[in-house]
Protein backbone atom coordinates (compact mmCIF):
# COMPACT_ATOMS: atom_id res chain seq x y z
CA UNK A 1 0.00 0.00 0.00
CA UNK A 2 2.73 2.12 1.10
CA UNK A 3 4.48 1.81 -2.52
CA UNK A 4 0.96 2.25 -4.50
CA UNK A 5 0.20 5.92 -2.47
CA UNK A 6 3.87 6.85 -2.93
CA UNK A 7 3.26 6.07 -7.00
CA UNK A 8 -0.15 8.08 -7.12
CA UNK A 9 1.37 11.03 -5.34
CA UNK A 10 4.20 11.38 -7.61
CA UNK A 11 2.80 10.64 -10.61
CA UNK A 12 -0.59 12.93 -10.01
CA UNK A 13 2.47 15.74 -8.71
CA UNK A 14 4.43 15.30 -12.22
CA UNK A 15 1.30 15.74 -14.19
CA UNK A 16 0.70 18.38 -11.90
CA UNK A 17 3.22 20.81 -12.72
CA UNK A 18 3.36 19.87 -16.18
CA UNK A 19 -0.26 21.26 -16.54
CA UNK A 20 0.00 24.18 -13.75
CA UNK A 21 2.99 25.38 -16.01
CA UNK A 22 1.06 25.74 -19.24
CA UNK A 23 -1.49 27.44 -17.13
CA UNK A 24 0.68 29.38 -15.77
CA UNK A 25 1.91 30.52 -19.52
CA UNK A 26 -1.82 30.67 -20.90
CA UNK A 27 -1.99 33.56 -18.72
CA UNK A 28 1.39 35.42 -18.94
CA UNK A 29 1.10 35.16 -22.64
CA UNK A 30 -2.58 35.31 -23.11
CA UNK A 31 -2.55 31.99 -25.56
CA UNK A 32 -6.05 31.06 -24.69
CA UNK A 33 -5.23 27.40 -25.18
CA UNK A 34 -8.33 26.15 -23.79
CA UNK A 35 -12.41 26.83 -23.94
CA UNK A 36 -13.61 28.50 -20.61
CA UNK A 37 -15.67 25.12 -20.06
CA UNK A 38 -12.26 22.87 -19.87
CA UNK A 39 -10.82 25.20 -17.91
CA UNK A 40 -13.12 25.13 -15.39
CA UNK A 41 -12.85 20.89 -15.57
CA UNK A 42 -9.24 21.55 -15.21
CA UNK A 43 -9.82 23.32 -12.23
CA UNK A 44 -11.93 20.97 -10.29
CA UNK A 45 -9.27 17.79 -12.22
CA UNK A 46 -6.59 19.47 -10.35
CA UNK A 47 -7.74 20.29 -7.21
CA UNK A 48 -9.07 16.27 -6.61
CA UNK A 49 -5.75 15.69 -7.82
CA UNK A 50 -4.31 18.17 -5.05
CA UNK A 51 -6.78 16.40 -2.53
CA UNK A 52 -5.57 13.15 -3.79
CA UNK A 53 -1.88 13.97 -3.34
CA UNK A 54 -2.13 15.35 0.60
CA UNK A 55 -4.40 11.79 1.21
CA UNK A 56 -1.64 9.90 -0.52
CA UNK A 57 0.94 11.79 1.51
CA UNK A 58 -0.88 11.18 5.15
CA UNK A 59 -1.28 7.87 4.56
CA UNK A 60 2.29 7.01 3.84
CA UNK A 61 2.86 9.06 7.25
CA UNK A 62 0.18 6.79 9.18
CA UNK A 63 1.99 3.68 7.51
CA UNK A 64 5.35 4.69 8.41
CA UNK A 65 4.74 6.23 12.14
CA UNK A 66 5.62 3.08 13.77
CA UNK A 67 8.90 2.89 12.00
CA UNK A 68 9.52 6.31 13.20
CA UNK A 69 8.72 5.44 16.30
CA UNK A 70 10.54 1.94 16.51
CA UNK A 71 13.67 4.01 14.87
CA UNK A 72 13.71 6.77 17.93
CA UNK A 73 13.12 4.20 20.50
CA UNK A 74 15.82 1.87 19.13
CA UNK A 75 18.31 5.03 18.97
CA UNK A 76 17.24 6.31 22.51
CA UNK A 77 16.78 3.21 24.03
CA UNK A 78 20.24 2.32 24.69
Amino acid sequence: MEEFTSSVAVTLLSVMVVILTLVVANYTFGWDLFPKEIERVGIVVLASAFFTIISSVVVNIMLNVGRIADHFDKDHGQ
